[in-house]
C-alpha cells in the first residue's frame, strides 16, 4: 500500500515535470529580446500562441493547490502570465478566445498571493479583450476579471479602478447587456456580465451613475428581471442592490412604481430556491438604508415584507436540527432586514407584533417549545428552566446578535423599574460622560453590515446618525426609558439620578451636548430626556445669543397685543426665519418698505413705526411668551400645564420640531437634529461698491 501511494507520487511528479518541459519549451518558440535587452515573450503566430496556451492548460491542471508554492510553478508564472497577457492583448480570433478561458484557471488555481505582482496586468489585458465581437470571449474575461476583483487585496484597488476606467468596462457591459439579443442566445449565457457588473458596482461607488442613469439598461434589467427564469433574476437582483447602494439609483429603481418590489416579495417566498431568496432579502436591505427614497416607498408592500421575512425565520427555528447551509445563509439575511428596518419608525412595527414576532424570536433562541410557554401559566423558575434548555441546545449562536440588536430596541423592551436597574443605567451614563470612549456602531456590530455597506453613497445624513458616541447614546436610550416610564405611570421621579449626579448637573451636561459637536442621535435624545425634565427645544450658542434680542424692545418693529393689554415687542426679521406663520399679514421688512433704508442709520433713531398685532382672546399669555422665547432662543423651560397649552399653539403655527418635543416622543432614527437657522434673515442691503 506505501509502496502504491509512493510510486503514485513519484508517477504524479515525474507527470509535472513532463508537463513543465513542454511548457518550458512552447515558451522558448515566442521568446525575443526586446529593446532593452531583455528577454520577453511576444509572438503573432496564431499557431504558436496556441501551442502555448494549450501547454499552459495542461500545465496548471496538473498541480494541485497544495504544490503551487513549489519551486517550478514559482520560477515559471513570469513567463505564463506575460505570455497570456500578450496573446490576449494581440486580439488574434480563437488563440485569444482560448487564452482567456486559460485566465480563468490561472486565476483560479494560483493563490492570491503568488498572483498579486502580476494582477494588474492580467486585469488591463483581459479589460481591452471585454468588448469583443463574440459572446464567449466577452464571458471568460468577465469571469476571469469578477474573479480578480472579488480578491483584489485593498491597497490595489485604486490602481485596478484607473485600468478599469481607461478601458471603459463598465460602459461596454452596459453595451452588451442593454443590446443582448435573447433570441438568439439565452440570457444564462450572460450571467457573468451581470456579476462582474455587480461587483464593479458594490466596491467602487463611482461606476453607478452610467449604469442608473440608462434608461435602455433599466428597461432591459426589468425586462430580464420578471421572466420566471430564476438564475438569472438572483443576477438582477444582485445587480440591483448594487444599484440601490447609490441613494439616486434606489430612487431611480422605485421609480417603476410597485413592479420591482412585488417581484423582490416573491422572491423571498420559501417555494423559491435559496440563492434567489438571498438575494432578494439583500436587495431590501439595500433599499431600506435610507428612510426617504426606501422605507417610505416600500410601505405599500410591507406586510408582505414582514411575513416572508417570519416565514424565513419559522421554517428554520421549527427544526433547527435538519437546517442546512443554505437555510441558514437566508435566515441570516432575513434576520439582518429585521435588525435594519426596525430602526426606522412605521407602520412596520404593528405588523412585525401582528404576525407573531415575538414568538418568531423566542423560537429562534430556543427551538420548538412548550405552549404553556406562550400561555404565560408556568411559574418563573418552570420558566428559566426551559429557557436554559433552549439555550444550551446552541441551534443557531450566530443569529443571537440580531436578536439582541432587535430586542434592544424601546419598542420591543420591557422596562424593569427596581432600584439596582435604575442604579445600573444612571451609573452607566454617568460613566460614559466622565470618560471619552469613542468608536461608531461597526466596531460592535459588524453583523449589521452587509458586503460594502460602508461604500454607500448619496444616502444623506442617516448614515452617521449614531455617529461615534454609540455607548453614551445608548445610555441615553435607556435613562429616557425609566424616566418616561414614571411619566406614563404619574409616578415622575427623578430622585433615583441623585446617584450619579444631581439634576441640574445632569441639565447642563445635556444642553452642551446639544449645542455642542456631536453625533445627530446623541443630540437628539440629550433634547429628548431634556424634554422629560421640563425643558423642551434645542439649546444652541447661537441660539443663546439671540435670545437677548427678547429681553428689549431696541428696533422691534411689531407688537402683540392681548386682550388682557399685555403686550410683547419681537422682530420681524427673525419671526420670518424662524416661524414665518406669526408675521402679520403683508408684512413687510422695514428696508423693503424704504428704498432709501440704509442700515447705517443713527443710533439713536432705533425707534421704528411698530406693526401691532391684536391677538384673539383664546391666546394664553404664557404660553405665547414661552412660544416666542422658542423662536428666539431655540428652547424653554415650562410645566406640564403650560406645555399643554403650548403644544396647540406650536401645532397652528405648524412649528413641527416644537410640536414633537412637546409631546415628548421618542426621536426617529436618521432625523437630521435641528439647527437655529436664521439664514432666511440675511439679504443684500442694497449698497454698493465703486
Amino acid at each position: 500500500m506505501r509502496s502504491s501511494k509512493g510510486g503514485g507520487r513519484v508517477e504524479s511528479s515525474s507527470h509535472i515535470h513532463t508537463l513543465h518541459r513542454r511548457l518550458h519549451d512552447a515558451l522558448n518558440l515566442g521568446t525575443r529580446f526586446n529593446e532593452q535587452n531583455t528577454r520577453k515573450w511576444m509572438c503573432t503566430d496564431n499557431e504558436v500562441q496556441r501551442h502555448v496556451v494549450r501547454s499552459i492548460a495542461a500545465f496548471l491542471e496538473s498541480v494541485p493547490r497544495e504544490l503551487c508554492y513549489h519551486h517550478l510553478m514559482k520560477d515559471s508564472l513570469p513567463d505564463i502570465v506575460y505570455s497570456l497577457v500578450w496573446i490576449l492583448e494581440d486580439k488574434n480570433g480563437a488563440a485569444s478566445s482560448m487564452a482567456a478561458d486559460v485566465a480563468i484557471k490561472l486565476v483560479s488555481a494560483i493563490p492570491n498571493a503568488l498572483l498579486k505582482p502580476f494582477i494588474l496586468d492580467l486585469s488591463h489585458a483581459l479589460s481591452c479583450l471585454l468588448p469583443a465581437r463574440q459572446i464567449q470571449i466577452s464571458v471568460a474575461c468577465a469571469t476571469a476579471l469578477n474573479l480578480i476583483i472579488s480578491n483584489v487585496p485593498s491597497k490595489s484597488e485604486e490602481a485596478l479602478w484607473e485600468i478599469l476606467k481607461k478601458s471603459e468596462v463598465v460602459l461596454h457591459l452596459i453595451g452588451i447587456i442593454r443590446d443582448f439579443s435573447g433570441a438568439v442566445n439565452p440570457v444564462e449565457c450572460i450571467q457573468p456580465l451581470f456579476s462582474l457588473l455587480s461587483t464593479i458596482l458594490c466596491r467602487w461607488p463611482l461606476s453607478r451613475f452610467p449604469v442608473w442613469s440608462d434608461a435602455k439598461l433599466m428597461e432591459a434589467l426589468y425586462d430580464i428581471y420578471v421572466k420566471p427564469d430564476f438564475s438569472v433574476r438572483a443576477e438582477v437582483l444582485k445587480l440591483y442592490s448594487a444599484i440601490a447602494l447609490c441613494g439616486i439609483g434606489a430612487k431611480k429603481l422605485l421609480e417603476r412604481g410597485e413592479g420591482i418590489l412585488l417581484e423582490m416579495v416573491e422572491c423571498m417566498g420559501r417555494s423559491r430556491p435559496h440563492h434567489v431568496r438571498i438575494e432578494a432579502f439583500r436587495l431590501a436591505q439595500c433599499i431600506v438604508i435610507n428612510e426617504e427614497t426606501g422605507l417610505k416607498r416600500m410601505s405599500s408592500c410591507c406586510e408582505p415584507v414582514v411575513k416572508a421575512i417570519i416565514n424565513a425565520i419559522d421554517e428554520c427555528s421549527l427544526q433547527p436540527e435538519i437546517v442546512t447551509n443554505q437555510q441558514t445563509c437566508v435566515l441570516e439575511e432575513a434576520s439582518r432586514l429585521v435588525a435594519l428596518i426596525t430602526r426606522w419608525a412605521g407602520q412596520h412595527h404593528n405588523y412585525f407584533w401582528k404576525h407573531g414576532i415575538d414568538r418568531a424570536l423566542l423560537c429562534l433562541l430556543l427551538g420548538k417549545c412548550p405552549k404553556q410557554l406562550y400561555e404565560g401559566i408556568l411559574s418563573l423558575e418552570d420558566e428559566i428552566h426551559i429557557v436554559r434548555d433552549g439555550l444550551k441546545s446552541n441551534y443557531f449562536p450566530g443569529l443571537r446578535v440580531y436578536i439582541w440588536e432587535i430586542l434592544g430596541l424601546p419598542q420591543y423592551t420591557m422596562w424593569d423599574k427596581n432600584a439596582e436597574c435604575r442604579k445600573a443605567i444612571v451609573s452607566f451614563v454617568k460613566w460614559c460622560l466622565s470618560n471619552e470612549v469613542h468608536f461608531d456602531r461597526v466596531s460592535y456590530s459588524p453583523h449589521l453590515h452587509f458586503n460594502f455597506h460602508e461604500r454607500a453613497c448619496c444616502q444623506g445624513p442617516s448614515k452617521e446618525w449614531e455617529g461615534r458616541d454609540v455607548l453614551l447614546l445608548y445610555s441615553f436610550v435607556g435613562l429616557a426609558e425609566l424616566i418616561q416610564l414614571g411619566s406614563l405611570t404619574n409616578e415622575r421621579d427623578t430622585s433615583f439620578l441623585s446617584i450619579g449626579f444631581t439634576e441640574d448637573e445632569l441639565i447642563s451636561q445635556l444642553q452642551d451636548i446639544c449645542s455642542g459637536c456631536y453625533a445627530p442621535g446623541l443630540k437628539w435624545y440629550a433634547a429628548h430626556i431634556l424634554s422629560l425634565l421640563g425643558f423642551y427645544g434645542f439649546p444652541s450658542k447661537f441660539g443663546n445669543k439671540i435670545g437677548r434680542a427678547l429681553e428689549g424692545c431696541a428696533y422691534s418693529d411689531i407688537r402683540f397685543i392681548h386682550t388682557n393689554g399685555k403686550s410683547l415687542n419681537v422682530h420681524g426679521v427673525i419671526l420670518a426665519a424662524r416661524c414665518a406663520s406669526l408675521l402679520p399679514p403683508n408684512w413687510l421688512p422695514v428696508n423693503e418698505k424704504d428704498p432709501n433704508y440704509s442700515s447705517f442709520t443713527d443710533k439713536n433713531s432705533s425707534v421704528k413705526t411698530q406693526k401691532e398685532v391684536c391677538l384673539s382672546s383664546h391666546v394664553d399669555d404664557d404660553a405665547m411668551a414661552k412660544l416666542l422665547e422658542y423662536v428666539y432662543r431655540g428652547y424653554l423651560q415650562a410645566g406640564e400645564e403650560l406645555a399643554k397649552k403650548l403644544r396647540s399653539l406650536a401645532k397652528h403655527c405648524r412649528i413641527q420640531t416644537l410640536v414633537h418635543i412637546l409631546c415628548r416622543r421618542r426621536p426617529k432614527w436618521g432625523t437630521p437634529f435641528p439647527i437655529f437657522n436664521l439664514v432666511a434673515a440675511l439679504g443684500p442691503v442694497g449698497h454698493h461698491f465703486s
